[in-house]
C-alpha cells in the first residue's frame, strides 16, 4: 500500500498503513505498529470507518 505524494490527510500519514485485505466487502487496513482501520464503501470510490467515525475515506486504484 502506498499514499501518493500530496496526501494532504496528516492522519493516514500518522497511521501508516502498511497492507490490506478485503473480505465480505469490508476493507481493513493495518499500520506498521499493528492497529487496525476498518472501512465499509459508501459508493463512488468513499469508504466510511465501521463503526463510523471521522471522515469518509476517498480511495482510488493507481496502476503502477
Amino acid at each position: 500500500m502506498t499514499l501518493l505524494p500530496g496526501c494532504r490527510d496528516s492522519g493516514v500519514e500518522v497511521f501508516g498503513p502498511a497492507t490490506w485485505s478485503f473480505g465480505a466487502g469490508r476493507l481493513t487496513l493495518k499500520a506498521r505498529r499493528g492497529h487496525t482501520v476498518g472501512l465499509v464503501p459508501t459508493g463512488e470510490g468513499a469508504w466510511r470507518r465501521d463503526p463510523e467515525t471521522g471522515t469518509t475515506f476517498i480511495l482510488r486504484r493507481v496502476e503502477p
